[in-house]
């Protein structure tokens, strides 16, 4: 049996002995644009998720922040404008002011470490460069 045969033929017994490890021809695929919508739906359920456990203290900072920055990046993946690409940017400074606030009152109160309010400060600040760049200012 020739070279050029031996791949194809070993491919085909592959998927008839394991017929769920090969795709069949009709399932449907997700498109693109479909994938990075349901990226963003989990994204913002995560979102939402964080900052209501932040306020409980239930999450840190750095957890809401996670959330935050994927929910950035997710938008982004979907806007097809400069102006769109500016809104996301904006509502993420917009987050990260609010957990910077909360972090603050936090640490003022005691419940989380200097650390934990300069990480909300630091991302803050990331916050406000990124959305001077996506301006171009």
């Amino acid at each position: 049996m020739s070279r050029s045969l031996t791949i194809p033929l070993l491919l085909v017994v592959f998927c008839l002995a394991w017929g769920s490890a090969c795709p069949a021809a009709n399932d449907p695929v997700p498109d693109l644009k479909e994938l990075l919508k349901a990226r963003l739906e989990v994204a913002q359920e995560g979102m939402r998720v964080a900052e209501n456990e932040l306020q409980a203290g239930r999450a840190s900072v750095k957890d809401t922040f996670v959330w935050s920055r994927r929910l950035l990046e997710a938008q982004l993946a979907v806007s097809e404008k400069k102006t769109e690409r500016v809104a996301a940017h904006e509502a993420y400074l917009k987050r990260a002011k609010a957990v910077e606030q909360m972090a603050k009152a936090q640490f003022d109160a005691g419940r989380v470490t200097v650390k934990d309010y300069l990480e909300a400060k630091f991302d803050r600040l990331e916050a406000e460069i990124g959305l001077k760049r996506a301006a171009g200012k």
